[in-house]
Formats: structure tokens, C-alpha cells, sequence
């Protein structure tokens, strides 16, 4: 899978992004904005679209945001504390993230 995904940085430049420098990504209307340890981007395109391009270690924890776990600090008490530190919650399937995140622990 191609590891880089193209977006428009918020000061109007071009920029081509690796997945792995992507902590997360969070819907704003028609943008998803994508954060990375030292700056934020967007791209006007739909999270399915965004979460089609995306390797198996991004994991969707609401309906707004993916979480990169390469990223991810902790998943605890509702909550994804990334590397950035943003504390995400998680609105949705709090158990089943809970899992992936072990299994993705395991699996690295």
C-alpha cells in the first residue's frame, strides 16, 4: 500500500505526508484535518475516502476521528492519549478499540 497521502497545509502550500508522521485525522465539515507531531493539514475529502488509503494501524474511534496507534500513547478510560498530547475520546465501541489496541500491541 502507498505509504504517503497528498494534502493542502493550512497556509496554502502543497505538502506530501507519510502515514507514519500522521498522529490522527478529524473531520471538519467537508475537510479532514490531519495532525502530525509538528503541524496541521488538510484535504477536502470524506473519512471512508481518507480511511481507504490508510495501513491497518489506523482505527477508527468516533465518528469524526481515526487514530494512527503507531502514534498513540494510551488507550485508557475512554480516552487515546497520542504522542502530540491531544487526549481523543472515544465515542464509539470503546471495547472493541480497547481490543485492537492490544492486539496491535502484540502484534508489534
Amino acid at each position: 500500500m502507498d505509504s504517503r497521502i497528498f494534502s493542502k497545509q493550512y497556509g496554502g502550500g502543497v505538502a506530501l505526508l507519510r502515514q507514519s508522521e500522521i498522529v490522527y485525522l478529524q473531520v471538519d465539515d467537508k475537510y479532514i484535518n490531519i495532525y502530525t507531531d509538528t503541524n496541521n493539514y488538510y484535504v477536502r475529502s470524506s473519512l471512508n475516502e481518507c480511511m481507504r488509503k490508510l495501513e491497518k494501524n489506523f482505527i477508527r474511534i468516533s465518528r469524526n476521528v481515526v487514530v494512527n496507534f503507531d502514534n498513540a500513547v494510551c488507550v485508557q478510560d475512554g480516552e487515546v492519549i497520542v504522542n502530540n498530547g491531544d487526549k481523543l475520546i472515544v465515542s464509539r465501541r470503546w471495547k472493541e478499540v480497547k481490543m485492537a489496541y492490544m492486539v496491535y500491541l502484540s502484534e508489534k
